[in-house]
């Protein structure tokens, strides 16, 4: 018994040290910091992660340097993390990269980028993305302006519980005719069996 319990031990250290990742803290831990507004905690902790690939800790940091919290803010160090974690296709990197292309934060002002990772993000179901499709539609940037397509992307976007995607589809509604209330519902439709079924 005192030999298999030695055995285990030793196993234990072998793994830690061929994979230095076990030892880390996790990512939730790194959340967790955030969360309760220590935000070097959370950089100690993602930072290691990140630099090991860790999508969710490059999304994360990516955060840290886009708002400044626990860093200096640097919204090209932000891009080049959030570009990191999108090639793993992590959701949240998504909408962010979308957001910088949008408000120009880091990179030239760019709608049509913007769109793209919004939709990117919206097959996954990220409510924001898809209140964004909705807002990018119904002004007309990056895409020609389409009250139609834009009531479908905030349907969605409500459908899946957000309430500023709500009052956005609510007040587009007014502006549309019967014929175009049904269309824009159908696309919605069509659009959710096409990828949530």
């Amino acid at each position: 018994m005192k030999n298999l319990l030695r055995f285990l031990m030793m196993l234990m250290a072998v793994v830690i040290i061929g994979n230095p990742s076990v030892a880390l803290a996790s990512y939730e831990e790194g959340l967790k910091a955030a969360l309760r507004g220590d935000f070097v905690t959370a950089r100690n902790i993602w930072e290691p992660m990140a630099a090991k690939g860790n999508a969710p800790a490059q999304s994360g940091l990516g955060n840290l340097y886009y708002r400044g919290l626990g860093v200096i803010q640097n919204y090209e160090k932000a891009i080049d993390w959030y570009r990191k974690a999108v090639k793993q296709k992590e959701t949240a990197a998504q909408f962010s990269l979308g957001y910088m292309y949008y408000g120009g934060l880091g990179v030239p002002q760019d709608f049509q980028e913007a769109i793209k990772w919004y939709s990117h993000a919206a097959i996954k179901r990220h409510r924001s993305s898809l209140n964004n499709l909705g807002y990018m539609y119904s002004q007309g940037l990056g895409v020609p302006a389409d009250k139609v397509t834009a009531h479908m992307w905030y349907n969605i976007a409500a459908s899946f519980g957000d309430r500023v995607a709500l009052k956005n589809r609510q007040k587009i509604e007014r502006q549309l005719a019967p014929s175009q209330l049904t269309d824009a519902h159908n696309k919605a439709r069509a659009w959710l069996a096409k990828y949530h079924n």
